[in-house]
Protein backbone atom coordinates (compact mmCIF):
# COMPACT_ATOMS: atom_id res chain seq x y z
CA UNK A 1 0.00 0.00 0.00
CA UNK A 2 1.41 3.47 -1.08
CA UNK A 3 1.75 6.05 1.41
CA UNK A 4 -1.45 8.34 1.15
CA UNK A 5 -0.14 11.28 3.07
CA UNK A 6 3.29 11.30 0.50
CA UNK A 7 1.28 10.62 -2.72
CA UNK A 8 -1.09 13.60 -1.54
CA UNK A 9 1.71 15.68 -1.11
CA UNK A 10 2.72 15.01 -4.64
CA UNK A 11 -0.19 15.46 -6.24
CA UNK A 12 -0.60 18.59 -3.96
CA UNK A 13 2.80 20.20 -5.37
CA UNK A 14 2.08 19.19 -8.93
CA UNK A 15 -1.59 20.78 -8.61
CA UNK A 16 0.11 24.13 -7.66
CA UNK A 17 2.25 23.87 -10.52
CA UNK A 18 -0.70 23.47 -13.12
CA UNK A 19 -2.64 26.21 -11.08
CA UNK A 20 0.60 28.52 -11.86
CA UNK A 21 0.82 27.52 -15.67
CA UNK A 22 -2.92 28.16 -15.48
CA UNK A 23 -1.90 31.84 -14.21
CA UNK A 24 0.95 32.46 -16.10
CA UNK A 25 -0.95 32.63 -19.20
CA UNK A 26 -2.47 35.59 -18.52
CA UNK A 27 0.39 37.92 -18.09
CA UNK A 28 1.21 39.63 -21.23
CA UNK A 29 3.38 38.75 -23.67
CA UNK A 30 6.01 41.61 -23.50
CA UNK A 31 7.69 43.58 -26.48
CA UNK A 32 8.54 42.03 -29.80
CA UNK A 33 12.17 42.83 -29.28
CA UNK A 34 12.60 40.99 -25.82
CA UNK A 35 14.77 38.05 -25.70
CA UNK A 36 12.71 36.12 -22.92
CA UNK A 37 9.70 38.42 -21.93
CA UNK A 38 8.09 38.29 -18.77
CA UNK A 39 6.28 34.57 -19.21
CA UNK A 40 9.81 32.94 -19.30
CA UNK A 41 10.68 32.57 -15.43
CA UNK A 42 7.21 32.03 -14.16
CA UNK A 43 7.02 29.06 -16.59
CA UNK A 44 10.02 28.03 -15.75
CA UNK A 45 9.08 28.01 -11.78
CA UNK A 46 5.32 26.42 -12.85
CA UNK A 47 6.89 23.58 -15.18
CA UNK A 48 9.67 23.05 -11.86
CA UNK A 49 6.76 22.35 -9.82
CA UNK A 50 5.23 20.13 -11.90
CA UNK A 51 8.22 17.99 -12.21
CA UNK A 52 9.41 17.96 -8.94
CA UNK A 53 5.88 17.13 -7.84
CA UNK A 54 5.66 14.27 -10.30
CA UNK A 55 9.21 13.09 -9.73
CA UNK A 56 8.46 12.73 -5.97
CA UNK A 57 5.14 10.53 -7.07
CA UNK A 58 6.92 8.48 -9.14
CA UNK A 59 9.89 7.88 -6.33
CA UNK A 60 6.93 7.30 -3.96
CA UNK A 61 5.13 4.69 -6.14
CA UNK A 62 8.27 3.20 -5.93
CA UNK A 63 9.38 3.00 -2.57
CA UNK A 64 6.26 1.25 -1.31
CA UNK A 65 6.61 0.45 2.29
CA UNK A 66 3.68 -1.07 4.90
CA UNK A 67 1.34 1.32 6.31
CA UNK A 68 1.33 -0.67 9.73
CA UNK A 69 3.86 -2.64 11.41
CA UNK A 70 7.13 -3.21 12.92
CA UNK A 71 9.60 -0.13 10.97
CA UNK A 72 12.74 -1.69 9.55
CA UNK A 73 15.59 -1.47 12.24
CA UNK A 74 16.98 1.83 12.39
CA UNK A 75 14.19 3.89 10.50
CA UNK A 76 12.22 6.71 12.13
CA UNK A 77 8.93 8.27 11.71
CA UNK A 78 8.48 11.81 11.25
CA UNK A 79 5.50 13.52 12.41
CA UNK A 80 4.29 16.92 11.01
CA UNK A 81 4.96 19.77 13.13
CA UNK A 82 1.35 21.33 13.30
CA UNK A 83 2.35 24.55 14.88
CA UNK A 84 4.91 25.49 12.20
CA UNK A 85 2.71 24.01 9.57
CA UNK A 86 0.25 26.61 10.77
CA UNK A 87 2.42 29.65 11.16
CA UNK A 88 3.89 29.15 7.23
CA UNK A 89 0.11 28.79 5.88
CA UNK A 90 -0.55 32.12 7.95
CA UNK A 91 2.13 33.96 6.66
CA UNK A 92 1.55 32.75 2.87
CA UNK A 93 -2.13 33.75 2.98
CA UNK A 94 -1.74 37.34 4.85
CA UNK A 95 0.75 38.24 2.45
CA UNK A 96 -1.24 37.40 -0.30
CA UNK A 97 -4.47 38.91 1.95
CA UNK A 98 -2.34 42.29 2.43
CA UNK A 99 -0.40 43.02 -0.59
CA UNK A 100 -2.88 44.97 -2.26
CA UNK A 101 -4.49 47.05 0.48
CA UNK A 102 -1.71 47.86 2.09
CA UNK A 103 1.37 47.11 -0.29
CA UNK A 104 4.63 45.28 -0.45
CA UNK A 105 6.57 46.57 2.05
CA UNK A 106 3.53 45.46 5.16
CA UNK A 107 2.73 42.59 3.83
CA UNK A 108 6.19 40.89 3.47
CA UNK A 109 7.32 42.13 6.80
CA UNK A 110 3.93 40.30 8.10
CA UNK A 111 5.13 37.38 5.95
CA UNK A 112 8.84 37.48 7.49
CA UNK A 113 7.93 38.13 10.72
CA UNK A 114 5.40 34.78 11.04
CA UNK A 115 7.94 32.72 9.18
CA UNK A 116 10.49 33.42 12.04
CA UNK A 117 7.26 32.42 14.75
CA UNK A 118 7.85 29.05 12.95
CA UNK A 119 11.34 28.69 13.66
CA UNK A 120 10.60 28.70 17.09
CA UNK A 121 12.19 32.52 17.27
CA UNK A 122 12.56 34.03 20.12
CA UNK A 123 13.54 37.42 19.91
CA UNK A 124 9.79 38.87 17.81
CA UNK A 125 11.08 42.77 18.10
CA UNK A 126 14.23 42.21 16.66
CA UNK A 127 12.63 39.66 14.06
CA UNK A 128 10.18 42.54 13.16
CA UNK A 129 12.55 44.98 12.66
CA UNK A 130 14.42 43.08 10.73
CA UNK A 131 11.84 42.04 8.51
CA UNK A 132 11.01 45.93 7.56
CA UNK A 133 14.32 46.04 6.99
CA UNK A 134 14.65 43.01 4.73
CA UNK A 135 11.02 44.32 2.92
CA UNK A 136 12.03 47.53 2.17
CA UNK A 137 15.55 46.94 0.85
CA UNK A 138 13.65 44.60 -1.31
CA UNK A 139 11.08 46.98 -2.20
CA UNK A 140 13.98 49.36 -3.08
CA UNK A 141 15.84 47.15 -5.29
CA UNK A 142 13.59 46.35 -7.74
CA UNK A 143 11.56 49.50 -8.42
CA UNK A 144 14.59 52.01 -7.65
CA UNK A 145 17.13 49.84 -8.62
CA UNK A 146 15.25 48.02 -11.65
CA UNK A 147 12.31 50.14 -11.96
CA UNK A 148 9.76 47.49 -11.47
CA UNK A 149 6.50 48.59 -9.94
CA UNK A 150 5.85 46.10 -6.35
CA UNK A 151 2.12 46.72 -5.01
Amino acid sequence: MRPRVELSLAIGVIAVGVLLLLGVLRIGAGAGYDRIGPRFFPYVVAAGFVVLGGWYAVSTWRNRRPVVGILPEGEQTHQLNWRAFGYLTLSFVLCLALLAPVGFVVASSVQFWFVTRAFKSRRPIRDAVVAVLVATAVFLAFSRGLGLALP
